[in-house]
Parts: structure tokens; C-alpha cells; sequence
């Protein structure tokens, strides 16, 4: 079998029926947000082995089209213009995910840097003492500014396989409408969907040539994480370097903010100070988190205080005080644990402890064990997990057996039952009433939901 045989092979290996079906079942509990059509993806899963067959061959016909995608708008803050998450319908989460599976297996320029390898690169380059100034630049609008060329001959130039460019043209040239907007005629000419399983992938492939000039360069050391540039250089020229950036993103339909302008995360420093990035503050020989960072957390668990003293004056009425007050202090102190230690959900450890744990400022540490000490202080019998204990697990986590992070992924039933009754407030007959599988559905949806909200306020970039 050559080359184009074998990657041909796997993709209809990933668009057979089976394994759409394995993919859509997956996805409908991990998500469970509905797309422009309306449909539950758990519904769709449940209906989709009636007509998966031609779902198939539209796919490995390289004709499938996709559903315009639900316009959600998130905040970015006051006084910012949102950022706009595009919703695939039930029936197009398969066949994106079939495609990202293809595009991680064959074509590795694809894959996106992971946040902590870019941290781990920049405490190295710093720890040279080779370099005495940086300059950052943010892009502005990333995902959206994105040119459709730029975009297109990414693909043609990575992907050999001519089914799965169309359906990435496809993907990228669906339009993002508001729910009860008309599609007829709709097509969208400019930017990368954000919020497909496919964004990031389709981004890094535009973003390939730019990086490979910058990382070239040997007169300084370049770092880039989504949107976040960060270049280290020898001599002060900051300005230069922002100009020669600036304009080769231009080449690509993206702009960035400019330097030296109110509000703009654009900037230029020296390495004498710490320097900002990613949530990281780093220089050389110490690595911590960004002030910033540390007040959200606190922030976080501070509000974890703040919602059990509102919910000790909500209780039911057949309850009794003692016993809401302990459920409350039950509650308190998983969602205490799961933002102090995180946990393992997915295969992948989660949480703000792993995502630093590059770290070594363990003054902050005990200095957060002190914040939770003070806080519980009127909660007679809190004792939550430790910052100082949970990181250095976190540090050895492949060899780490102790159970002071908790791994969802080996949760039994009987497990996933407790944490929705006494966490999550399901009906105790409901619980008992519905089978494993429904029990393991609920359960992993709410916890996602959970962690992934917990991440997002903390601003970790995963």
C-alpha cells in the first residue's frame, strides 16, 4: 500500500459508521449545547445508526456540507466587543471530530503547542541570561481575521488527501448566524470559525510559515501561543521587531495591537523584571504565576466561601438546621478540594495546580494555604486540601498513587451516584430510579461543565 492508500485508509477508517457513531456518543457527553437545527446531540446520537450510512459516504465522498453554525457571544469585559463562539449543529460534531482526528494523525503541523511546552521553552531561554529585553504582541480578533486565502492554501498545502480539503473548505466558509437568522445565500468569506473542534488545528496551519521565519532567527528567541507572541531579543529594539511582526501578519489578514496604547497587551520590557505570559511570571532562576492570576484564584475561593454563607440560609424545608448546615459544609469542601487540587477527568489532569505546576515559588503556595486557613477559620471542622501538598503530587504526577488528586476517569457508579446526590443536589429517587449509564452521563456532564467554568474564571489557557 503506498502512501496516499494508507491515508486514504484511515480516513475511511474514521468516517465509517461505527466510528461516527462511537464519536458522536462521545461528544454527546461532553457537551450538550445545541446548534442552530435545535437538536439535543444526545437525541442525535441515540437516532443517528438510522441513517449514519449516508452521513458516511457523504463524508468519504468529500460532500459533506455542514449546517450554519449558532452565533453565542461571550464576554471579554467591560467596555469589549465579545467574542463570537460558533456552535456546530448535533449532526456536524462527529464529522468535525473525524477530521481533527485525521488532521492530528497525518498531518502534524496541526497540532497545536501546548501552553506548558511553551512555558518550559521560555524558562530556558531566559535561564541562558542571553537575552536583556522582550517585546509581546497580542493579535487582535485572531480567529475571525483570519484570511479565507491565507486559510485555503494552509490546507491545499498540508492536507494531500482531496476529500478532506473540501470538507474543510466547507467548514471554514459555513457561515456563523444568530438562531433565528436565514442561511439561504449565507456564506462566510473571511476568519476561522471559533469554537470548532477544528479552530486551532486550521489555525496553526496558517500560522506554519510565520513561525518557522521567526523561530529561525538566531538573533533572538520566539514563543507563540494561540493569538500571544512573545519574542526575547539581545538589544533593545523593540519597535523593529513589532514592525517586521506586524507586517507579516498583515500577510495574513491579521492585525495587532499597537504598542504603547492604553489597554493594549502589546508590549516592551526588560528582563531585568519579571516577565508576564501565559499566566506566568518568569525570570531567571524563579518561576511563579502573575498577580493577576493570583487574584482571580482568590477571588474564586473566596466566592466558594461566600455561596455556602447564602446557602445556609436557603434550607429546605425538610431538612433540619444541623443537617443543611452539614450538606452545605459537605459541598464547601469538595468544591474547596477540586480548586485547590483539581483532578484527573478525561485522561488529563485538570485545574490551576497542574497548569502551574512549573512553578517554584513556594512562598505564593504556603502563602494561598494561609488565605484558606483564614477563610475557613469560622467553618468549625473544614480542614481542604493543601496548595503545598497537591502541587508537589502535581509534580509527580505520573508516579503519584496517592488518591490527593481525584481521578473521575475510575469513579464507579456507586461514586458518580454520591457526588450527584451530595454535590450536585439530584433527587435521591431520581438517582435510584436511572440506570448506570444515565448515572455516568449526568455525572460527567455536570463535572465538565463544573471544570470547565472553574478553568475559564481562572483564566487558565489549556
Amino acid at each position: 500500500m503506498n502512501e496516499a492508500d494508507a491515508k486514504r485508509a484511515v480516513f475511511v477508517n474514521l468516517t465509517a459508521p461505527e466510528s461516527l457513531i462511537e464519536m458522536a456518543r462521545k461528544e454527546a457527553a461532553r457537551s450538550h449545547a445545541r446548534g442552530r437545527d435545535g437538536q439535543s446531540p444526545t437525541r442525535f446520537a441515540r437516532d443517528l445508526p438510522s441513517y449514519v450510512e449516508k452521513l458516511s459516504s457523504e463524508l468519504q465522498a468529500g460532500e459533506y456540507r455542514f449546517i450554519a453554525y449558532r452565533q453565542v457571544l461571550a464576554s471579554k469585559g467591560a467596555g469589549k466587543v465579545p467574542r463570537v463562539i460558533s456552535v456546530p449543529s448535533a449532526r456536524d460534531r462527529a464529522p468535525l471530530k473525524a477530521i481533527l482526528r485525521y488532521l492530528h494523525r497525518l498531518v502534524p503541523e496541526s497540532q497545536p503547542s501546548l501552553a506548558q511546552q511553551v512555558i518550559r521553552d521560555l524558562i530556558a531561554a531566559i535561564d541562558t541570561r542571553s537575552f536583556k529585553h522582550f517585546v509581546r504582541v497580542d493579535v487582535e480578533d485572531f480567529y475571525p481575521s483570519i484570511s479565507h486565502d491565507s486559510a485555503v492554501a494552509a490546507i491545499d498545502r498540508f492536507v494531500d488527501l482531496d476529500e478532506v480539503r473540501k470538507i474543510l473548505h466547507s467548514a471554514i466558509s459555513t457561515p456563523t448566524l444568530k438562531h433565528n437568522a436565514t442561511s439561504r445565500g449565507a456564506r462566510s468569506t473571511r476568519g476561522v470559525p471559533q469554537g470548532l473542534s477544528i479552530s486551532n488545528s486550521v489555525a496553526e496551519l496558517v500560522m506554519q510559515d510565520f513561525d518557522a521565519k521567526w523561530k529561525s532567527r538566531t538573533d533572538l528567541a520566539y514563543f507563540r501561543y494561540v493569538d500571544d507572541i512573545l519574542v526575547l531579543t539581545r538589544r533593545r529594539k523593540h519597535r523593529l521587531v513589532f514592525k517586521e511582526i506586524k507586517d507579516d501578519l498583515n500577510l495574513l489578514g491579521l492585525r495587532c495591537h499597537e504598542l504603547a496604547v492604553a489597554g493594549s497587551k502589546s508590549t516592551w520590557g526588560t528582563l531585568e523584571l519579571p516577565v508576564d505570559y501565559l499566566g506566568y511570571s518568569v525570570s531567571a532562576g524563579s518561576i511563579s504565576v502573575r498577580d493577576e492570576t493570583v487574584s482571580r484564584l482568590k477571588e474564586k475561593i473566596a466566592q466558594r466561601f461566600l455561596r455556602y454563607r447564602r446557602a445556609l440560609s436557603d434550607r429546605p424545608i425538610a431538612l433540619s438546621a444541623e443537617e443543611w448546615q452539614a450538606s452545605c459544609e459537605v459541598r464547601l469542601r469538595w468544591y474547596l478540594d477540586l480548586t485547590i487540587a483539581g483532578c484527573v477527568l478525561d485522561e488529563h489532569r485538570r485545574g490551576w495546580i497542574h497548569y502551574f505546576a512549573l512553578m517554584n515559588d513556594f512562598k505564593l503556595l504556603r502563602e494561598l494555604d494561609y488565605f484558606v486557613v483564614r477563610k475557613a477559620a469560622t467553618t468549625v471542622g473544614l480542614k481542604p486540601k493543601s496548595f503545598v501538598k497537591a502541587f508537589r503530587r502535581a509534580a509527580r504526577s505520573r508516579s503519584d498513587r496517592s488518591g490527593y488528586v481525584p481521578n473521575f476517569d475510575l469513579y464507579t457508579s456507586d461514586q458518580q451516584r454520591d457526588v450527584l446526590r451530595d454535590i450536585f443536589l439530584f433527587p435521591e429517587e431520581q438517582i435510584l430510579a436511572s440506570s448506570d449509564e444515565a448515572v455516568a452521563e449526568w455525572f460527567y456532564r455536570r463535572l465538565r461543565r463544573e471544570i470547565d467554568a472553574l478553568e475559564t474564571d481562572l483564566a487558565i489557557a489549556y
